[in-house]
């Protein structure tokens, strides 16, 4: 679908200043994943958090927790 790729060429995202930070395109997966896993509150993104399965599919080093994706809305 091309749906990376159009995250990563977006240069108005934010950008992990940090070493350990996740890349831009895997947060956005990460959350978007999570709200069609039935995600609706910033906490429920802990169950797809700990999915091994999605980390495989999605080819993502780790998946980011609630508080990833509050500092990356907060930007």
């Amino acid at each position: 679908m091309g749906f990376r790729e159009l995250i990563e060429a977006n240069a108005d995202l934010p950008q992990s200043g940090s070493n350990g930070g996740y890349k831009t395109s895997t947060i956005i997966e990460g959350f978007i994943t999570s709200v069609w896993c039935g995600a609706n509150r910033f906490l429920h993104t802990e169950v797809t958090r700990h999915d091994a399965a999605l980390v495989k599919i999605f080819d993502w080093k780790t998946a980011p927790g609630q508080d990833a994706y509050k500092r990356f809305i907060n930007k």
